[in-house]
């Protein structure tokens, strides 16, 4: 008698939860019935994406069909990183690329600054700049979005904002040579400044 009633306070106990759920709004079909579907549940939309991305890549040959229904994907074909991941990643190549020497130049007067960062002056107008990006990081991006990642700091230099000469001849040591060589400036019969340089009879004479 006495296992009986308590069977019955088991099965009175358990339709008072049931109820009380039911009165509190919650969906009873909504709720995770175990510990894996409530870890899977509380994960972000996105790290399931990069949950999923990581599982296609190591995922052994043969076994995507048995889990496509359980997944409800199909996980044979390649889930690519989110565009977001895609635009952080361009950002900051960008970002790196503008800021080196041979793309552009710390402003002469160190009084200069973009919220506490050094302006830096371009080197070349943005559609040269982009042509190099695309070719020294082998990434392809749109101009647009190219000059969108450029830093605020980097900037068009005006005629006033440089100390030096601004033309090409100035910027080009190479050019420049050629200048001074066709101007009768200097005797010099090889115009290569890299041969130049890598010769110390030549470079001393120079």
């Amino acid at each position: 008698m006495n296992v009986i009633k308590c069977k019955d306070k088991q099965r009175d106990g358990t339709t008072n939860n049931s109820s009380d759920i039911s009165d509190s709004g919650i969906d009873i079909d909504s709720v995770p019935n175990n510990a894996q579907q409530l870890m899977i549940n509380s994960i972000s939309p996105k790290a399931k994406k990069r949950a999923l991305h990581r599982l296609v890549e190591n995922i052994p040959c043969g076994v995507s069909r048995s889990l496509c229904g359980e997944f409800g994907v199909n996980i044979s074909k390649n889930v690519k990183p989110s565009n977001e991941d895609n635009s952080s990643e361009l950002k900051q190549n960008v970002v790196e690329f503008m800021n080196c020497d041979n793309v552009s130049d710390v402003c002469p007067d160190v009084k200069k600054m973009h919220k506490g960062v050094p302006i830096r002056y371009r080197l070349h107008n943005l559609n040269v700049l982009h042509e190099q990006f695309q070719a020294e990081t082998g990434t392809s991006c749109s101009y647009s979005m190219f000059c969108q990642y450029i830093p605020p700091n980097i900037k068009k230099p005006d005629v006033n904002d440089w100390r030096t000469c601004l033309c090409m001849l100035c910027l080009n040591p190479q050019m420049k040579l050629e200048k001074l060589i066709r101007m009768n400036a200097i005797n010099n019969t090889d115009t290569d400044l890299h041969n130049i340089i890598k010769d110390d009879l030549k470079f001393e004479e120079f």
